[in-house]
């Protein structure tokens, strides 16, 4: 797994070995690999394990961003609109009547 390739998906305490390296993947180029901007950020608070469970419970936000640009190119509101689908905005739920 080069630095220029794809990465696994990253969890909490996942070990990536980096083959061409002969060694295991830091703590702060798993953060690279998620887009943190590490260069800017101050680190220094955390241990290497919280740095790893960021980097872990973390999402790309480039990928979700895609993700959600695919959906919404799918979706034809005109013909929602012509069949009636819209918001019942009486629901209960959707309001705080607490």
């Amino acid at each position: 797994m080069g630095l220029t390739s794809h990465a696994p998906c990253m969890t909490p305490r996942g070990e990536f070995f980096e083959l061409s390296k002969g060694r295991y993947v830091t703590d702060v180029e798993k953060m690279l690999f998620q887009s943190f901007p590490v260069h800017q950020l101050d680190l220094k608070p955390l241990s290497r394990r919280e740095l790893e469970d960021l980097a872990g419970n973390s999402m790309n936000i480039r990928a979700c961003a895609a993700a959600w640009l695919c959906l919404f190119s799918t979706l034809d509101l005109q013909k929602w609109n012509q069949a009636g689908i819209t918001a019942d905005t009486t629901d209960p739920l959707l309001h705080d009547t607490y």
